[in-house]
């Protein structure tokens, strides 16, 4: 065999918010209002400017909603991400919910069906 070899990493890996986006885009209202709270609270520590504002930067490639409401939040001007860091071709529209409520994983009942004691 003949050839360079070439060591380069995948165009694939360079994605860091598709996955955060299908995830925010799967919770219900509650649970967003709880992630921005969480974010509110964690951003409002901190005391560079700059580095909150870099948060909600990478927050608006995960969605736009998401950074404007974090922005809001922490008394900050809200801004667009510029580019997506995904290529346009994925789906990463609101799709079903996930289901987080822990009743919502009801098991069938066990009226009908015949059910024995050994002693």
């Amino acid at each position: 065999m003949d050839g360079d070899t070439v060591r380069r990493r995948s165009p694939s890996l360079s994605d860091h918010s598709s996955q955060a986006t299908l995830f925010w885009n799967s919770m219900p209202d509650r649970e967003r209002r709880h992630i921005v709270e969480a974010f509110c609270f964690e951003l409002g520590k901190v005391e560079t400017p700059e580095v909150r504002e870099r948060m909600v930067g990478n927050l608006a490639h995960v969605g736009s909603d998401l950074a404007a409401r974090v922005a809001t939040g922490l008394g900050m001007e809200p801004r667009s991400a510029g580019r997506a860091p995904f290529p346009q071709s994925w789906n990463l529209r609101r799709r079903e919910r996930l289901k987080t409520d822990p009743m919502s994983h009801r098991l069938p009942a066990i009226s009908g069906k015949a059910h024995g004691k050994f002693v």
